[in-house]
C-alpha cells in the first residue's frame, strides 16, 4: 500500500516537470533573472546596480555580447 503511494506521488510530480533532458530552453525562461549569491567575482559575473545577476541568455551565443554558446547542465539538488 505504502509502496503504491510513493509510486503515483512520483509519477505525478514527474508529469508536471516543464522540461525534459536535452531540451532547449525558451526564450521567456532564458531572460528570467537570477541572483547569485556566491561565487559570482570567481566565475567572472559582473555586478549591475550592486548585485551579481545572472541569466541564461548570457550563455546563448545569439543574445550574448561575445558570441560565444555554452552547454549548460542544470542540476537542482535540496538538503532538507
Amino acid at each position: 500500500m505504502c509502496f503504491r503511494k510513493i509510486l503515483t506521488l512520483a509519477m505525478i510530480s514527474l508529469s508536471f516537470s516543464v522540461y525534459q533532458v536535452g531540451d532547449q530552453i525558451s526564450q521567456g525562461d532564458q531572460n528570467r533573472v537570477f541572483e547569485v549569491c556566491y561565487g559570482a567575482e570567481h566565475h567572472g559575473i559582473e555586478p549591475e546596480g550592486g548585485r551579481y545577476n545572472l541569466t541564461f541568455g548570457d550563455y546563448n551565443g545569439y543574445t550574448n555580447d561575445t558570441g560565444i554558446f555554452y552547454v549548460m547542465m542544470i542540476d537542482m539538488a535540496a538538503s532538507w
